[in-house]
């Protein structure tokens, strides 16, 4: 059983863990893929009404694959608000049937659903510590229950995916803890010849409060002769820089064609928390595979996981400088070194490694 994040079937994405329990599951176990909770007070909302659908009224289990079978579990709380020992007793109460199956391996993420950790009965447990739990939005109840699991070696491993973390998880638990950053999907991607003629930079991926706006909008003002694109959710721009527009959400599919119109790919995170733990996002890895140049701020250990791939700058004249740097260099890339590099990074050379420690 894995307590996940992402759904499969809802969210029309894939991050790790995702990946993680399709590969399991081609590998023939049986995975239950517990990807949320749902309330009935996800009837109301817009954004969760689907939610409260699959849970409620068609049974919260459906089929993504031969062995995969993804859950949306019934709660009569919303899980990442609990704030006591007792409402944390009850989060359970609709999934009895889930819980009481016994299962060789649990598999949880830093997410409410870790609080079913102790309630589900698994021959071995492990954690894949994909993000801070102090930056993920779940009440300081979540967070202490979390590090009570970890000082309690209620884990058996812990797959840490970036050193800042394995560095915090290393203070609170004496488990085997393990270094195992995010792989890419390289499939779609052809690295080809560079086209170093377009004056075009790209950003794509949710606009939360760790993407750093203004930066990209003063950067603008500095390369009046590029444009730069913007693609993703939750983005209220009115258009008035006139060579920065946005599009709106883009899928994953047609991720990979789509830089192929474009020359650098941007990482404009503001200097926060949550970036303090991030190596290597995703989008770098894509940009690469698409043979884009990169231009990134240095913050946390972006600069140190990303080494020479990328360009760097801070402030929007540094940061114009680097989308400059990035789409000199891309001409230089050895393209044998870059697909050595993003071969070793995919998730093909990194999931292998998953079974063997399951499998320990």
């Amino acid at each position: 059983i894995i307590l996940g994040s992402v759904s499969y079937i809802l969210d029309h994405a894939k991050v790790g863990i995702n990946w993680i329990g399709e590969y399991l599951a081609d590998n023939g176990y049986q995975v239950t893929y517990v990807s949320s909770a749902s309330t009935v007070l996800d009837a109301f909302s817009k954004v969760r009404r689907k939610r409260f659908v699959l849970a409620w009224l068609k049974g919260g289990r459906q089929q993504v694959s031969e062995n995969l079978v993804e859950v949306v579990f019934k709660s009569p709380w919303i899980l990442n608000r609990v704030n006591s020992k007792i409402i944390h007793k009850f989060c359970g109460v609709f999934e009895r049937k889930l819980i009481s199956q016994r299962y060789d391996l649990l598999i949880s993420t830093v997410g409410s659903l870790v609080l079913l950790t102790d309630k589900i009965n698994a021959k071995k447990k492990f954690l894949r510590l994909q993000d801070s739990p102090y930056d993920f939005g779940i009440s300081h109840y979540n967070i202490m229950y979390f590090e009570h699991l970890m000082r309690n070696n209620a884990f058996s491993q812990i797959w840490s995916v970036s050193k800042y973390l394995m560095n915090y998880s290393t203070q609170i638990s004496s488990s085997d803890n393990y270094y195992l950053p995010n792989g890419v999907n390289l499939k779609g991607f052809m690295v080809k010849s560079a086209n170093c003629n377009l004056k075009k930079a790209i950003y794509f991926g949710a606009f939360t409060n760790w993407v750093d706006l203004e930066l990209i909008y003063l950067t603008a003002r500095y390369l009046p002769d590029w444009q730069i694109d913007l693609y993703g959710p939750n983005l209220n721009y009115n258009g008035h820089i006139e060579n920065v527009k946005y599009f709106g959400s883009v899928s994953n599919e047609s991720i990979p064609k789509l830089l192929e119109n474009y020359s650098v790919g941007l990482i404009p995170f503001a200097n926060c928390k949550h970036v303090e733990s991030v190596e290597r996002p995703l989008k770098f890895y894509q940009y690469l595979a698409a043979n884009l140049g990169v231009a990134s701020v240095s913050y946390g250990d972006l600069k140190q996981g990303m080494g020479s791939w990328a360009c760097y700058g801070n402030n929007p004249q540094e940061f114009a400088q680097a989308i400059l740097d990035a789409f000199e260099e891309r001409k230089n890339y050895d393209q044998d070194q870059l697909r050595g590099y993003l071969e070793e990074s995919s998730w093909g050379n990194i999931l292998p490694k998953f079974k063997l420690l399951v499998e320990k």
